[in-house]
């Protein structure tokens, strides 16, 4: 449906954020679920971002099925929570060094806090909340470039802090910029998450309405992916089959 989601597992995605971070040029990764989707169908300036974003993975059970129905299975989840996490236990003692950016006040302090607590060899360079006004993109470039991060882990929510990456990381220093989504919220222990069995099932989606109602419009898009889905997948039988 316009937006290439690359077929890695996440030992795979971590190790080539690792390699990443030892080059020059800023790269992006993209954590992509259902909602991305259809946001890109009708915001053509999205869908532009996310298609050249260096690495989108799979963020959302919606988008495995998605690949089973259209014949080209992702091997797994790659929520961008588990990321984070998993960057971190692979760190060693002060390295690659993580900057966090965004969610609401406090919130970016208490998940750097509590993930360098779990994973004591986790270099965390610093957090910012912030709003994402472009008025305020240069003070807070010039912040963000004063603790000289290796990742950018960046939570304004989509499409926002997809469209802050890509106008900004041309000013970055940070080697990698990763739209997290609400991990902060997660790791700062302000929402919890579902527990493991419900996320093996796939239906840490309803947990989180359950426990935020007000994300009801968000879960509108679902039906639309399912549709979106089928309808591609009609498609390409009758063109190919």
């Amino acid at each position: 449906m316009g937006v290439p989601i690359y077929n890695v597992r996440m030992s795979e995605a971590v190790s080539w954020i690792l390699d990443s971070t030892k080059g020059s040029n800023t790269k992006t990764v993209h954590t992509i679920n259902p909602e991305f989707i259809v946001e890109a169908q009708h915001d053509t300036k999205f869908q532009s971002v996310l298609r050249n974003g260096d690495l989108n993975v799979a963020d959302g059970v919606g988008i495995i099925g998605a690949s089973i129905v259209l014949g080209n299975r992702l091997p797994e989840r790659i929520p961008g929570v588990d990321l984070v996490q998993e960057i971190a236990k692979a760190s060693t003692e002060g390295w690659p060094s993580m900057y966090f950016l965004g969610a609401e006040q406090g919130i970016a302090e208490k998940a750097a806090n509590n993930l360098s607590q779990r994973y004591p060899q986790a270099n965390i360079a610093g957090y910012l909340s912030v709003d994402a006004d472009r008025k305020l993109d240069q003070q807070t470039v010039n912040e963000i470039n004063l603790a000289d991060p290796d990742i950018l882990l960046v939570a304004f929510g989509a499409p926002t802090q997809e469209f802050w990456i890509a106008r900004n990381k041309a000013h970055l220093n940070a080697s990698i910029c990763i739209g997290v989504g609400g991990s902060f919220d997660y790791l700062s222990g302000h929402v919890k998450r579902a527990p493991v069995m419900l996320r093996k099932l796939g239906l840490e989606w309803g947990f989180r309405l359950y426990k935020q109602p007000r994300r009801w419009k968000r879960m509108l898009a679902l039906p639309k992916f399912v549709s979106l889905v089928l309808w591609q997948s009609i498609f390409h039988n009758a063109k190919y089959g």
